[in-house]
């Protein structure tokens, strides 16, 4: 069994079952002092999914999305009800992905060797220019030879593997961003930063640590061999 865990949603997934999602619940009410209070928050119990196997999953903070054994995508949200399983969303224009990955708002798969991304772009982290939200997959021009994709915990980062080993990150508009990385076997998004494993050498990590910003990569101070 593999569980996954976003902040408002959880899922497991077992080659024996079908996924199950569980979700925190929060409850609030109207204050006239700060417009609402919060009463009461419960993790509801486990709900399955009608979902049963997929070649990946990946849970976000308030969502989820599947590929599956057809490699179509489906994606759902932490609003579902506790007696049925969640509504399913699926995605037309994805119909032979190889790689998805979920974001806190936004979400981008992999197909036909180019990175499609949809949500939330209000600092450019699905890497289309011109619009603050996309509702629908679109590919993101200048990203070609895709073979993996990764978005962070947090809003504002996402990235790419590439064919050649190269490593292509957008997003965070108002600041700088390291745009390439070679040699790049594996990446790492968290929050506020972002980590490349490099073929034969220590891994490579930038971004924002304690407020402040590093524009140019540093090497981990631990080898992992």
């Amino acid at each position: 069994m593999r569980v996954h865990a976003g902040i408002e949603l959880g899922c497991a997934e077992s080659p024996a079952a079908p996924v199950a999602c569980w979700r925190w619940d929060q409850q609030w009410r109207a204050s006239a002092h700060d417009g609402r209070t919060l009463v009461r928050e419960s993790l509801r119990p486990p709900v399955a999914t009608a979902i049963d196997g997929p070649v990946a999953l990946s849970v976000a903070a308030h969502h989820a999305c599947a590929l599956l054994r057809d490699r179509r995508i489906v994606c759902w949200g932490r609003v579902f009800r506790s007696d049925a399983p969640p509504p399913l969303v699926e995605l037309p224009e994805l119909s032979a992905a190889t790689r998805i990955g979920a974001g806190i708002d936004h979400a981008c798969a992999v197909q036909g060797a180019k990175v499609w991304c949809w949500g939330a772009n209000d600092v450019g982290q699905i890497g289309l220019a011109g619009a603050a939200f996309v509702e629908r997959p679109r590919d993101v021009d200048g990203v070609s030879d895709v073979v993996d994709v990764a978005l962070g915990s947090r809003r504002h980062k996402s990235s790419t593997e590439l064919a050649d080993g190269a490593a292509r990150c957008f997003g965070e508009a108002r600041r700088p961003t390291v745009e390439r990385q070679e040699g790049v076997a594996e990446i790492a998004l968290g929050g506020s930063f972002a980590c490349v494993r490099c073929e034969g050498r220590p891994p490579v990590c930038w971004g924002s640590v304690r407020g402040s910003f590093e524009t140019e990569p540093i090497e981990a101070s631990l080898a992992i061999e």
